[in-house]
């Protein structure tokens, strides 16, 4: 019975240090495309600048709100 318990033991760290490298290639591929982004989006702020960019998101919000009023 011993041999049994430490060999489910054994399988259950094993599954779970499976499931942490799962989540933590997951998180990685996050924090990769988070910071792919982040650079876009600050060359984007550069090209425009401050101003520009957010007079796009005000006129892209009043779009939105537009089309959510008409359903």
């Amino acid at each position: 019975a011993l041999d049994r318990a430490e060999k489910a033991v054994g399988q259950s760290r094993d599954m779970l240090l499976k499931n942490q490298q799962a989540i933590y290639a997951r998180l990685d591929a996050v924090t990769q495309r988070q910071e792919k982004i982040f650079s876009y989006i600050a060359s984007y702020i550069d090209a425009k600048g401050k101003a520009g960019l957010f007079d796009d998101i005000k006129a892209l919000y009043k779009n939105e709100k537009n089309k959510r009023e008409k359903i």
